[in-house]
């Protein structure tokens, strides 16, 4: 009798504490993809019998690995264009993320150049291209940062974009590290935040919902560092977005969010005290554990954090990572080897100095695998920003 007392007990315990969580997407992995292929669905509040939709199809095949990380196959049938992705649980059902299916094509890829009908021309020393949904009608609107400056280019639907910069987004006259679309405020659409050079504030733009901004930049703390390169996710899993800024002159910034969309940098006090001037940061899943990790990069040194579950980190750099003779100003991640565990393309900055690729073993460490599966390719010029496509043939890098 106490035997299934306990028993009761331990179900009723589970349930409570599985559906405590609120239900929340941070992420699809990757965004877009074929059918049939597995993705990873992060965020919280997952439970064993989490359905995951694809628009209105259900994913045949979800996979439950704890409560911020699902694997998803993507169903067959799904139509050309943008699709939203969704959790339910039981009644309850989570917010959207959009997912764009890939329809595989006999023989190789092709990419055509149609800029001009499609994409105003204008010449700029460009920093990174961002994208998102920033007016609420179902297709993809980007953001251009470049070093002046940052350019809106609204889609109208047809994949025809116009630059909307001067009516949506406030002018600025500071030089531009770089830029990341996401939802600040929690009011469901992406706001806009930029990071500076040259020991400027960096900057923070509002969404009105319909792709106008506003310049709210009081709500994060002013380091008037030289900040290269910013990244967003929910790392302490409370359902909002928090930021890592790579400083390269003065401590990395650790922004967490207090559900308002007001900032609160805790660098220290949650374990980002490695000395590094930062030149790039990217969030994701090292240890497939369904929480984010970190990775910042240097001049000659990369320190690689881990996530505890709830926003505190761990340097295990020396365990996890070899240390490289290059400079990296961009990080990408991707599935190269299509064994489930997250790789790492890592573009050099320098010239004369090759690329690489750093292979996960499934347990969270890397190896330098270039020369096996990179060209033999030195660069003649900077590699500032990469596209890792179809690697191996997994879909697109993050």
């Amino acid at each position: 009798m106490r035997d299934k007392l306990f028993t009761a007990f331990a179900v009723f315990m589970f349930f409570i504490t599985s559906t405590n969580a609120q239900l929340h997407l941070t992420g699809v992995f990757p965004v877009a993809a074929t059918a049939n292929t597995m993705v990873r669905v992060q965020g919280t509040g997952f439970l064993p019998t989490s359905i995951v939709k694809f628009g209105p199809i259900q994913s045949p095949n979800v996979s439950y690995v704890n409560q911020n990380l699902l694997f998803a196959v993507v169903p067959v049938g799904l139509q050309p264009g943008i699709k939203k992705v969704s959790v339910q649980n039981g009644g309850t059902v989570s917010n959207k993320i959009n997912f764009t299916p890939v329809k595989p094509s006999p023989g190789q890829l092709v990419l055509l150049e149609q800029t001009p009908s499609r994409l105003p021309v204008k010449s700029v020393s460009g920093r990174n291209v961002i994208a998102g949904d920033v007016d609420g009608n179902n297709d993809v609107d980007v953001a251009l940062i470049t070093l002046n400056s940052t350019d809106l280019y609204i889609n109208d639907g047809d994949g025809v974009f116009s630059d909307q910069t001067a009516i949506r987004l406030p002018a600025s006259s500071f030089e531009h590290g770089d830029g990341e679309f996401c939802d600040v405020d929690n009011d469901g659409d992406p706001d806009l935040i930029i990071v500076n050079l040259s020991y400027q504030n960096n900057q923070i733009y509002i969404n009105d919902c319909t792709g106008n901004f506003s310049e709210e930049s009081f709500r994060i703390p002013q380091l008037n560092d030289f900040s290269l390169d910013v990244d967003a996710a929910d790392v302490d899993n409370d359902g909002d977005f928090d930021f890592i800024i790579a400083n390269s002159d003065g401590q990395t910034s650790f922004l967490i969010n207090d559900g308002n969309g007001y900032f609160v940098d805790e660098a220290v006090t949650r374990g980002i005290t490695s000395p590094i001037s930062a030149l790039a940061a990217k969030f994701f899943d090292v240890d497939n554990d369904g929480d984010l990790d970190l990775l910042l990069t240097g001049a000659e040194i990369m320190v690689l954090y881990i996530n505890n579950g709830s926003g505190y980190f761990t340097d295990e750099s020396a365990a996890r990572i070899p240390q490289l003779p290059i400079r990296v100003l961009e990080i990408r991640v991707c599935d190269a080897d299509n064994d489930s565990y997250l790789d790492l393309f890592l573009p050099s900055l320098e010239r004369n100095r090759a690329n690489r690729i750093l292979i996960n073993n499934g347990t969270g460490i890397f190896n330098d695998e270039s020369p096996s599966r990179l060209p033999l390719f030195v660069v003649d010029a900077v590699t500032r920003q990469s596209l890792v496509l179809n690697i191996i043939s997994h879909g697109p890098a993050i």
